[in-house]
């Protein structure tokens, strides 16, 4: 669009989450937006695991919104941590995560369901815990 979106405060904020060990496209969950929104303000893909990577492994990945609803395309964001296992397992403890979110401005119908699905880079041995955060006004 012709304006920039920008950081604005969060009045609702819903997630779905899954936990994936496919590279593939995989189905996280489906968002009902509340009958008074209006606007998606912000987006957030965490990735995280606790376990061990296997060498050769890549924790890396994208989330994709889409819709019935409304035209999303193309709607593909970067998870914001990513891990590699290079040539040795790599035995995960892993720390909080500080949430930061995508500004976007995307007009939204009232009542509106956002499909989430993922896409790993690798396959991974252990399960990853994936979580997409929808802000909106």
């Amino acid at each position: 669009g012709k304006t920039i979106p920008e950081e604005r405060p969060v009045m609702y904020i819903d997630r779905a989450r899954a936990q994936v060990t496919a590279a593939a496209i995989t189905t996280v969950g489906t968002i009902s937006l509340s009958e008074n929104s209006k606007m998606i303000t912000g987006l957030c893909g965490m990735l995280a695991q606790d376990n061990v990577l296997t060498a050769g492994e890549e924790l890396m990945g994208i989330f994709i919104l889409s819709s019935d609803d409304l035209n999303m395309q193309p709607s593909e964001y970067p998870f914001q941590t990513g891990y590699s296992a290079g040539l040795g397992a790599l035995i995960m403890s892993n720390g909080g995560q500080t949430p930061v979110f995508f500004p976007v401005k995307i007009p939204v119908p009232a009542g509106a369901d956002i499909d989430i699905t993922v896409d790993l880079v690798t396959a991974v041995t252990n399960a990853a815990e994936v979580a997409v955060f929808v802000a909106y006004e």
